[in-house]
């Protein structure tokens, strides 16, 4: 989370029955928040039950958000909601809470394929992806994630290697901005790319990074409508840079293990579509088979 410091703000809601509880802070005009969430009878007797500082699971929002989704609360219990700032971030924002009574049923998917309506927890049961309230008939399943046989490699490129601990990040094909000498790779409007993004510790410096894979293309620089897709094991985005002014303007993200698509309208600029794994997650080492991703842009 980062707190640093965060001028955080407190909210609480009485639970009135058993249940599934949601707290999203997805808005696009927002910041880059943190949320945990407490139980406990007061302010001086309080448990923490959940937390997230970047959520990958809804669209629309601002680049980095929070949200907590299903988390299985008890009626009578009373949630205390803390909402901060990474490094001490602020800004405007919306706080959406929902509340689903137990037994709530909602349409699941399993392999790409809507499998029915029934509760989280059957749905769970089924390994699938669950949309509470919904029908399947309302819904468009996600296609699972599978490595490979796209139309390019990057670590078949020169220069573009998965990143291990001591690697010298320095040398990447695609490092973007992040390097000393800024460089980006070409990529083709209509081809699918195999690449990684691994999570590593960079000799130099000894520091924990993730590498971030930086793609060029004269078509979004003209702008236009475009499909960004991304796919991954883990948790992957599509951040849409705007080189010249150092922001991230638009993303595309997916639920880990599936596909997704993210069509986005953009004015001509100097862009880079960059891939990168959403988190600074350890396990997600070269090697370990979850820093793999696939992308494509339409």
């Amino acid at each position: 989370l980062d707190w640093t410091g965060s001028p955080d703000v407190w909210g609480r809601f009485e639970v009135p029955g058993d249940g599934l509880l949601t707290v999203s802070l997805c808005d696009s005009a927002s910041y880059d928040t943190s949320l945990v969430l407490y139980e406990g009878g007061d302010c001086a007797a309080l448990t923490q039950v959940a937390c997230n500082g970047d959520s990958t699971v809804e669209t629309g929002c601002q680049s980095y958000y929070s949200g907590i989704y299903d988390h299985a609360v008890s009626g009578g219990s009373v949630i205390y909601i803390r909402i901060g700032g990474w490094q001490g971030a602020t800004g405007p924002g919306t706080c959406t809470i929902s509340f689903l009574d137990a037994g709530a049923s909602g349409a699941c998917c399993v392999a790409g394929d809507c499998v029915g309506e029934m509760t989280n927890d059957d749905c769970a049961g089924f390994g699938g992806v669950w949309f509470n309230g919904s029908a399947c008939a309302d819904i468009t399943c996600p296609a699972p994630y599978v490595a490979g046989g796209c139309d390019v490699d990057e670590n078949s490129l020169a220069g573009c290697v998965c990143f291990v601990d001591g690697d010298d990040s320095e040398t990447d094909c695609n490092g973007g901005t992040n390097l000393a000498s800024p460089t980006y790779t070409d990529l083709t409007i209509g081809q699918s790319i195999c690449g990684t993004s691994s999570v590593f510790v960079d000799g130099p410096t000894g520091g924990t990074y993730r590498d971030l894979d930086w793609w060029v293309n004269d078509s979004l620089n003209a702008g236009g409508s475009f499909d960004f897709t991304i796919g991954a094991d883990s948790t992957c985005l599509i951040l849409v840079v705007n080189i010249d002014a150092g922001t991230v303007d638009y993303v595309a993200d997916h639920l880990a293990g599936f596909m997704n698509t993210t069509t986005i309208e953009m004015p001509a600029g100097n862009w880079s579509a960059v891939s990168t794994v959403s988190d600074w997650n350890t396990a997600w080492t070269c090697g370990s088979g979850l820093e793999t991703y696939t992308m494509q842009v339409d």
